[in-house]
């Protein structure tokens, strides 16, 4: 793994909460670093490549908040494969049936040791990093019609 390991941390209050605190000591025993990115500053980020982003619902506030910004902002940009969300919650959150089957949405109900969230992120993050580098820049050979 390289060291540009990096998955967003979406934070619902101007405070770093302390599952925060928790989540991104552990993630450093595995070379991942947690960033944390508020509502607001998400809106206005625009990522060039995929970006993963894990999200904790912890409490009823933050389930609404979350909805919101699913509605507004998060699906499209979840469609358009420029982000992978990891949702950990304990209330039903609904999505399109073609989202979790392309693994872009992947949901983890709450409660949960963080060595099995862990084992859940970790694996897709790195595999997906993985297949990037190793991705042919250039285009496919172009093949004569045989008729």
């Amino acid at each position: 793994m390289s060291a540009t390991n990096h998955i967003l941390y979406l934070q619902f209050g101007p405070k770093v909460d302390e599952t925060f605190i928790k989540l991104s000591k552990f993630f450093q025993n595995y070379h991942m670093m947690l960033v944390p990115i508020t509502v607001s500053d998400l809106k206005n980020y625009l990522p060039k490549n995929r970006e993963n982003i894990l999200v904790v619902t912890k409490d009823l506030q933050s389930y609404k908040q979350y909805r919101v910004l699913l509605k507004r902002f998060l699906n499209y940009s979840i469609r358009n494969s420029k982000m992978r969300v990891f949702e950990v919650s304990s209330f039903p959150i609904f999505h399109d049936m073609s989202l979790l089957r392309e693994e872009k949405v992947i949901t983890v109900s709450l409660p949960i040791s963080m060595l099995d969230l862990a084992r859940t992120v970790i694996p897709k993050v790195v595999t997906e990093e993985v297949s990037v580098e190793n991705k042919w820049p250039g285009g496919k050979r172009a093949k004569l019609p045989v008729n």
